[in-house]
């Protein structure tokens, strides 16, 4: 029993913990919307607050919503991952969910 124990403890210790960080922006507009021409894999778009996001065109529901929602400038809230990553000169973070208002 205490080996057992003693093997538990060591592995709960060196197991990582995997944590979700989010970039989460409330009441917010989209100012600007950057799509790339040909065959893009992804758009970008700033928020009011200079936060720069991403969306991959494949996912044409959630790209279709931001662009109508960038073209009615509807207030948002919008939750993106906390990784930032460079699509064509914009160090952005990849889109998780949007909520409109």
């Amino acid at each position: 029993m205490k080996k057992l124990s003693i093997l538990l403890i060591l592995l709960f210790v060196t197991t990582e913990s995997f944590a979700f960080a989010w970039v989460h922006t409330r009441d917010t507009t989209i100012k600007e919307l950057v799509q790339w021409e040909g065959i893009s894999p992804n758009a970008v778009i700033t928020l009011q607050n200079g936060t720069k996001c991403y969306i991959p065109t494949k996912e044409k529901e959630l790209y279709s919503l931001a662009l109508s929602l960038y073209l009615a400038q509807r207030k948002i809230e919008i939750h993106c991952h906390e990784t930032a990553v460079n699509i064509g000169g914009y160090p952005s973070h990849k889109v998780h969910r949007i909520i409109a208002r």
